[in-house]
């Protein structure tokens, strides 16, 4: 129990910052696993800007699906 009071102590200026705030880096993370999955599923396109499209085709496609 005292390690994790050590723990809670030691951050505890990180997790009140994260309670105050609405921020967080969900979203960020989210569009790093979009690319990647279209990267592994493609197996590699002909030049990067058909990658490119694919993620702003894919981006486009989820929020028109979140709107609706």
């Amino acid at each position: 129990m005292s390690v994790v009071i050590r723990t809670l102590h030691h951050n505890l200026e990180y997790i009140l910052n994260a309670a105050q705030f609405k921020y967080n880096n969900g979203t960020i993370e989210g569009t790093n696993r979009m690319i990647k999955q279209i990267q592994r599923t493609a197996f590699g396109f002909r030049n990067f800007d058909n990658l490119v499209y694919r993620i702003y085709y894919r981006q486009m496609a989820q929020k028109k699906n979140q709107v609706a």
